[in-house]
């Protein structure tokens, strides 16, 4: 006979009562829990497979559950009764190679879902988003950006021309997006520009004073273009949302999910464009440059001169916290045709 110590709970009510099972060699088994005794059939018990160290929870035939973590006893008693004593889970869990290299490949699963599963998911749910859904988180982001800025102090005929460049660049855009061109005074911001995911881009006073030609600005504001038909903004902010609501899902604290997702518009104003988003933008502003016979070396002057006024460190993009800058220098000045001279200068 084999005797285990554990709980019972009945299965009707909310109680549990110290339990005593005992087996005997013929079979038969009796369980003892709050005075009373039920006799029952070991064969009638469903035992499951040992997981470890984890408790024991051996199913009786009225739906109540006798509990113990007493695993050894248990294990003695199925060997005896000629029933598997331990499953697969439990043979794997006792193995630490195993153990370990599996701990590795979920580690692995996880970096290569963070690498690329949330970016495609992000780029899907970006281009998936309706033309109103942009509009009203440009709407907001913009809201919270303009606690940073002051108006601009650009005379207006120097607004319109810029205005008059910037719709000769959207023309050839995609379509469904409102493309308009504001302007701020940069404050600590400084000479920038930036998008918004309804094809609000706003360029500071700073940017402008800092060109030395119009084209210099036009470069730019084709980068910027590219960043809006690309939807980087809502990508970025939708890839930064998406693994922080994983990480949520890990941790168990599902009531922040919501929270998160109603955050996006201050996510979107505060996300950092990735290099990859980056050389997209400047493939997209190479490719209208050339269309129209500008050289890329004014997007490169422009790079140069922002860079040396902000300290290095710095991109474009106001939504850029980690530029590469030479990176982009020198693919923008290899795209150019050769026996090409410097366009520098008014």
């Amino acid at each position: 006979m084999i005797e285990v110590a554990g709980l019972l709970h009945d299965g009707r009510t909310s109680r549990t009562l110290d339990a005593t099972l005992r087996v005997y060699d013929d079979g038969t088994a009796r369980l003892t829990a709050g005075g009373a005794e039920q006799n029952l059939v070991f064969a009638d018990l469903a035992i499951p497979q040992r997981l470890g160290n984890t408790t024991r929870r051996v199913g009786l035939p009225d739906g109540g559950q006798f509990e113990t973590r007493d695993n050894d006893r248990i294990d003695s008693i199925l060997d005896i009764h000629g029933s598997e004593r331990h499953g697969w889970l439990h043979r794997l869990e006792s193995r630490w190679g195993i153990v370990v290299l599996a701990a590795a490949t979920a580690i692995l699963a996880g970096g290569l879902f963070a690498v690329k599963g949330i970016p495609a998911l992000a780029r899907t749910a970006a281009f998936a988003t309706s033309a109103e859904t942009n509009a009203l988180l440009a709407r907001g982001t913009l809201e919270l950006l303009d606690q940073s800025f002051e108006p601009s102090e650009l005379p207006e005929p120097r607004k319109q021309a810029l205005r008059a460049a910037f719709d000769g660049i959207v023309v050839d855009a995609s379509e469904g997006y409102a493309f308009e061109l504001l302007f701020r005074t940069g404050g600590l911001v400084g000479a920038n520009a930036f998008a918004l995911p309804s094809g609000t881009v706003i360029v500071t006073d700073e940017l402008v004073e800092l060109a030395e030609r119009d084209e210099e600005i036009v470069a730019v504001l084709a980068h910027e273009v590219g960043h809006v038909v690309h939807r980087h903004g809502l990508r970025q902010a939708i890839q930064d949302s998406l693994l922080a609501v994983g990480i949520v899902l890990v941790v168990g604290d599902l009531s922040a999910a919501s929270g998160l997702v109603a955050a996006l518009p201050t996510a979107l104003a505060e996300a950092s464009f990735s290099r990859d988003f980056e050389r997209e933008a400047d493939e997209h502003a190479l490719a209208w440059l050339e269309f129209h016979g500008i050289d890329p070396v004014h997007l490169v002057h422009l790079l140069q001169r922002m860079e040396a006024e902000q300290g290095g460190g710095f991109d474009i993009s106001f939504l850029s916290t980690h530029p590469a800058t030479d990176e982009r220098i020198e693919r923008l000045l290899g795209a150019r045709p050769e026996g090409d001279g410097d366009a520098g200068g008014p």
